[in-house]
């Protein structure tokens, strides 16, 4: 997280890249968020532009992209809505 806005990877994923180009042409991507501070997700283009690249061609497509917010208090999830996409 950076400030209010929720990047991913954190580190670089050739599986979630490859991921993201299997599912390009139909369905939706999820990233769930256990990030309270989190206000805006964006792929993270400084750590992984390869990724970053794939999720703004599925955007491009109008591949539905969903972050969702959720806590974990040991025993329970708390789902927290969803955030919206920061620009990219």
């Amino acid at each position: 997280v950076k400030g209010d806005l929720a990047l991913f990877p954190d580190a670089p994923t050739e599986r979630g890249t490859r991921h993201v180009g299997e599912i390009i042409d139909h369905d939706g991507i999820i990233f769930i968020l256990v990030l309270r501070e989190a206000k805006k997700f964006s792929p993270n283009w400084e750590t992984d532009p390869m990724f970053s690249q794939k999720l703004s061609e599925a955007r491009e497509k109008n591949i539905p992209i969903i972050p969702v917010r959720i806590s974990f208090d040991g025993k329970m999830l708390y789902y927290h809505g969803k955030i919206p996409l920061a620009d990219f």
